[in-house]
């Protein structure tokens, strides 16, 4: 739509001229865009990209006994970053236990597996186990060599009630000071106990 021509002073301007002058400054206006948003000034408009809120999808999810994390001790100048794997709640018989990250020494090159160790106490009853775990000690992080595999599971038997739970976490590989883990689940962990077995569930 193009705008009616100039009149002379004392010329009448006609409803169809300033019809056709509104309409050519509608088509003109410059309007917001996908990613573009429109900005008034003194001289004009200019046009300038929408802020975009994260997505959701770019946060790391959680991943409790089953990812690398980082994270930063100390302040200021003297602030260092670590790198370990990831912990998460270990829950056995009547203790639940907060299990904070492994720290990895990156200077060490290697290909090693990583397990947690769980102390635990059988349910028992006139020297008679029973299903469940009384109790537990604080699950400690494990490191080995790749070619030695996994320890064995100390089951209880009823004298004296007690055991080692084995949870396989998965293979680590350090080389030139870079991490990668192949973990084998995802999530934090319930002892389980049935009289001759001992054993683990992934839970949320």
């Amino acid at each position: 739509m193009n705008p009616p021509s100039k009149k002379r002073p004392g010329q009448p301007v006609l409803a169809t001229d300033w019809n056709r002058i509104i309409d050519a400054l509608i088509a003109r206006t410059p309007r917001p865009g996908l990613g573009l948003e429109l900005v008034a000034s003194p001289s004009g408009f200019t046009f300038r990209m929408r802020p975009r809120a994260p997505s959701g999808g770019s946060a790391v999810a959680e991943c409790p006994f089953g990812r690398l994390t980082t994270w930063t001790e100390g302040e200021g100048q003297a602030a260092t970053t670590k790198t370990g794997i990831l912990g998460g709640v270990v829950y056995a018989g009547d203790k639940v236990w907060n299990v904070e990250p492994q720290e990895l020494n990156l200077e060490a090159d290697g290909e090693f597996l990583v397990w947690l160790e769980v102390g635990v106490t059988a349910n028992k009853e006139d020297g008679v186990l029973l299903p469940g775990l009384e109790t537990s000690t604080e699950p400690q992080w494990q490191q080995g060599a790749l070619a030695a595999g996994y320890p064995d599971i100390s089951v209880p038997e009823a004298d004296p009630g007690t055991g080692t739970a084995i949870v396989a976490l998965g293979s680590l590989t350090i080389e030139e000071g870079t991490a990668t883990f192949s973990k084998t689940g995802c999530g934090n962990l319930r002892i389980t106990h049935c009289p001759g077995n001992l054993a683990h569930l992934r839970v949320g």
